[in-house]
């Protein structure tokens, strides 16, 4: 029995010194983080997917594309959801040669609330379209 005692004592003072070793408690009681308020980027974002972000926060997706090859990324979106710009940036062409892809980005703010719709489609100027991804996204 005193064996007992002296192992759930010993249990007891061990688990009281124990360290937050999974960082759930702040290390100054009181103060919370600070919310990650800079811009979410979504590479080769998949069909169907669902996204949450706050009203006012930037959202980026990029897309491999190669306009060489007559095929482009376009998009269309819900009212919530404003177009802040479109870019491609090809990738690094050794020696000026052609027909070198890069990356499309769309850029949106979130505008409005509740929930939107981005549809991306690419496809060529002749309206074959060989890939449509549709995203969901939450303004909350």
């Amino acid at each position: 029995m005193k064996k007992t005692l002296l192992w759930a004592a010993t249990a007891l003072l061990v688990s009281a010194c124990h360290p937050d070793i999974y960082g759930t408690k702040p290390d100054v009681p009181g103060l919370k983080a600070s919310e990650d308020t800079g811009p979410k980027y979504y590479l080769e974002p998949t069909d169907g997917i669902t996204i949450s972000v706050a009203p006012g926060r930037v959202v980026n997706f990029d897309f491999d594309e190669n306009p060489s090859t007559g095929f482009i990324w376009s998009v269309s979106s819900t009212d919530g959801l404003t177009e802040l710009e479109t870019n491609y940036t090809s990738d690094p062409n050794p020696g000026g040669m052609v027909g070198v892809g890069g990356t499309r980005r769309f850029s949106f703010e979130a505008t409005g609330e509740g929930e939107q719709t981005l549809t991306f489609t690419h496809s060529r100027g002749n309206g074959e379209v060989v890939d449509n991804r549709k995203i969901t996204v939450f303004v909350e």
